[in-house]
């Protein structure tokens, strides 16, 4: 086995693996309805989908697309998520100092394939996924090649990992890169995963900061549309005419009242 990859089973019962993809199937089904928060529910172009390249996302704490991480809206953790990362971390899978802060949640179809990949080095290592539905293989090595029907051939010194369902699969030291791709074969039948990774430092400052300056513009957006009504209203108040209402009192009108 490559230096750097370790893998884990029997972390997760069964009814605890149908409990997550119950969970995922319903957020796949929010994100497709358009009810989950900013960007992340993620669909490729429709030609990858086509040749069976890429597959449908959920982004939790960071959006992640073609590998690079961008700074939008996405859901944060849910608390099942966070129950997964503790019992990663009672497992002994990951630190608490490596504790992630991101899951990125991958539905792929039956057929479907990811060409030779590093992930971003926005992320620290290690990163783990966690695998659930069917086993399915994943190759790491230096020179892998993919076809467009997404068959890799490895080369030397590659290898391929079968992850069974609700295996976690720990990528560390030389197998998380740079030189070490990783890639998947296209799958027998529908699978899901979740790829859990920490922001590095640098990463995590710049979205916080930029964040922070969102907030600022927001709160200053809401607070230049509050003057402007209060303006607005000011000045109506000073060009409408004054109307005095009267009450009778016998045969006589008499002012009561002026606004």
């Amino acid at each position: 086995v490559m230096p750097g990859l370790i893998l884990f089973d029997g972390i997760f019962a069964d009814h605890e693996q149908v409990e997550l993809i119950t969970f995922s199937e319903e957020m796949l089904k929010r994100g497709r309805d358009n009810i989950l928060i900013g960007k992340s529910f993620q669909k490729p172009p429709d030609e990858w989908m086509e040749r069976g390249q890429s597959r449908e996302t959920i982004h939790f704490g960071c959006l992640t697309k073609c590998n690079k991480v961008l700074c939008a809206a996405v859901e944060p953790l849910p608390p099942l998520l966070l129950s997964v990362l503790d019992r990663l971390e009672d497992a002994g899978v990951l630190t608490d100092e490596q504790r992630p802060d991101t899951c990125c949640l991958n539905v792929y179809p039956a057929g479907s394939w990811l060409p030779p990949h590093v992930d971003s080095v926005a992320f620290d290592r290690p990163f783990c996924t966690l695998s659930l539905g069917v086993t399915a293989g994943v190759v790491f090595g230096a020179e892998l090649v993919s076809t467009s029907q997404g068959d890799c051939k490895g080369g030397e010194g590659s290898v391929r990992v079968e992850m069974p369902p609700g295996s976690v699969l720990r990528v560390d030291g030389a197998a998380a890169g740079p030189d070490c791709k990783h890639a998947l074969p296209p799958h027998p039948a529908r699978r899901i995963s979740l790829t859990f990774r920490r922001l590095g430092a640098a990463a995590r400052k710049q979205h916080q900061d930029i964040r922070a300056a969102a907030t600022q513009s927001a709160l200053a957006r809401i607070e230049r549309r509050r003057a402007a009504k209060a303006h607005r209203r000011y000045h109506f108040n000073r060009t409408v005419p004054a109307l005095a209402v009267t009450t009778q009192d016998g045969d006589n009108e008499t002012p009561s009242l002026v606004i």
